[in-house]
């Protein structure tokens, strides 16, 4: 009996420790994986960007640098201009009403943090360092207001419009537009599948043809069971225990008040109305020699 405090002195402190040490993992873990805050608007070329989505992008692109860590938010926003440093190119138009006339104008989208909202800048910053900062558990946020449009190309998927200027030559200051600038779903879908381990992915997208981006959780070719085109004795062979001759039948929903039995036994079903409320009922066959009516 005098041995049993002893056991339980050392037992204690053993267990502490282990505590201790799986509580510093879990919190090694979680402060490597942290949630991260993407905002995408490429806008295309100069004359597409427009200045309401410059504003847009410009308030959201505020929301998550006040309201998050500044390492945990990334801003790609056309040419990727930035406060404080040259101005690369005017990449957002503006209409300004003088006198009762529009005139065109573009100026500089400067946002602070910002960068070049091409598909090989962005596609790299989400696999060297957006990526990895939630592969072991965080939520990427993913905030895309932009133009969008549907594959010329095969396959026809939704793709994102990026910011499609580019350096014509070694003359900085002559430019050109790439049209292959855009962001498919095939393209995004293979960045998030090789680099977000246990990371999720929330969306928010704004762009036309962005709903065709559900494509990223639903796989594109949905293929049916071969089992449903077995026979029925080749079914009761593989799978016995489902070989009930109507548990395929006893799941249709018996609004008309028939049994799974009768669907094969009734004449040819009609419609008739009665009482505000469609009912189904059989139409009786005419035995051969009987009055029709």
């Amino acid at each position: 009996m005098a041995a049993e405090p002893s056991c339980r002195r050392n037992i204690f402190p053993a267990a502490r420790r282990v505590a201790f040490w799986l509580t510093v993992l879990l919190a090694a873990t979680l402060a490597h994986a942290r949630d991260v805050y993407v905002l995408l608007s490429g806008g295309g070329t100069p004359l597409t960007n427009n200045y309401s989505q410059y504003l847009q992008a410009s308030a959201v692109a505020q929301h998550l640098r006040e309201t998050y860590p500044a390492d945990s938010v990334w801003t790609f926003f056309g040419q990727g201009n930035r406060p404080g440093e040259p101005v690369q190119l005017a990449d957002v138009h503006r209409q300004v009403k003088e006198n009762g006339l529009l005139r065109e104008s573009w100026l500089a989208g400067v946002l602070p943090g910002n960068r070049s909202a091409r598909k090989e800048v962005f596609l790299v910053a989400l696999r060297d360092e957006v990526l990895p900062a939630v592969h072991d558990g965080g939520t990427l946020y993913l905030f895309i207001g932009d133009h969008g449009a549907l594959a010329k190309k095969e396959p026809k998927e939704s793709v994102v419009t990026m910011w499609q200027m580019e350096h014509k030559g070694a003359d900085e200051r002559s430019w050109r537009t790439n049209p292959e600038q855009e962001l498919s779903v095939a393209e995004l879908r293979a960045a998030l599948d090789a680099g977000l381990g246990k990371g999720r992915v929330v969306f928010c997208m704004t762009q036309c043809h962005s709903g065709g981006f559900h494509f990223l959780g639903v796989p594109r070719d949905m293929r049916p069971s071969p089992d449903w085109f077995l026979a029925h004795h080749e079914r009761s062979r593989r799978h016995p225990e489902r070989s009930h001759p109507h548990r395929g039948l006893s799941q249709i929903p018996h609004h008309a008040g028939l049994q799974p039995r009768q669907q094969f036994r009734t004449p040819p079903l009609r419609h008739q109305a009665t009482r505000n409320r469609t009912a189904l009922i059989a139409s009786p066959q005419p035995r051969r020699g009987e009055n029709k009516e």
